[in-house]
């Protein structure tokens, strides 16, 4: 194989979208009432796992090409395990999702995802009313949620976005106010900044370093239009390589 090296890159292109915002955006928007409309979706494998997930859930999904349409309204009991693959995002967070639902489910992925730990998200889906049982702390992940989520104050140990999601997300359907309230590091604010572009009203609050998100619920909100921006990490590539070669 030989490479020759350019003089300088020149042009415009996209890059596909960025995956935790895709992941957040179908989520919310299998809750929200009506059809939303996600351009640019990711197509990495991970973010199919969370859509076929949601299928499985009764969430009526249709897609062309990076483009797709998701139908939300009330989930169904799946008639099998859902297999999240290789994300621990999905299981993460769409474990939070499921807290709330009146129906038993488990949540199962493949070996590298099977040995991740998942106590993380059990201690305040537990304490909000939820039972979840797992294989020693790992997957799979057994979920009988309830309709009667309590809302609660939660001080999460360590920083994790997917943990923050997972309480925010079971707290649109909790009864009261749940707050999350992150360590000295904070974390991406992914799934606050899609929350409220769907119109939830969302309180975010940062004292001395940390931030606290506070949700009142339950809550209803409606569908939207959402475009995901492009994943800076496959853009990096390419600044890196126009950064390095002049007139570029």
């Amino acid at each position: 194989m030989k490479i020759a090296s350019a003089r300088r890159l020149k042009g415009a292109c996209s890059v596909p979208g960025d995956k935790s915002i895709s992941h957040r955006a179908a989520l919310i928007a299998a809750m929200a009432n009506g059809v939303s409309t996600l351009e640019n979706f990711s197509t990495s494998q991970d973010c199919a796992s969370t859509l076929s997930c949601l299928s499985e859930l009764g969430v009526k999904i249709d897609r062309q090409e990076n483009t797709i349409r998701v139908y939300g309204g009330e989930l169904r009991q799946p008639t099998a395990h859902l297999n999240c693959g290789n994300s621990g995002s999905t299981m993460r967070m769409i474990a939070g999702l499921l807290a709330s639902q009146n129906f038993e489910t488990t949540l199962v992925g493949d070996t590298s995802l099977s040995a991740r730990p998942m106590n993380r998200i059990v201690e305040p889906l537990a304490l909000m009313g939820a039972h979840l049982r797992t294989n020693n702390g790992l997957p799979p992940l057994h979920i009988h949620g309830s309709e009667q989520l309590s809302a609660i104050d939660y001080q999460m140990p360590v920083a994790s976005a997917q943990v923050k999601t997972s309480v925010s997300l079971a707290g649109l359907r909790a009864r009261g106010r749940t707050i999350v309230t992150e360590p000295q590091s904070r974390t991406r604010d992914h799934t606050e900044r899609m929350l409220k572009w769907f119109g939830v009203p969302l309180e975010t609050v940062d004292v001395s370093g940390r931030a606290t998100t506070a949700i009142d619920g339950p809550v209803s909100f409606n569908a939207a239009e959402v475009r995901i921006p492009g994943d800076f990490s496959s853009a990096a590539y390419l600044i890196a390589a126009a950064a390095i070669l002049p007139t570029s």
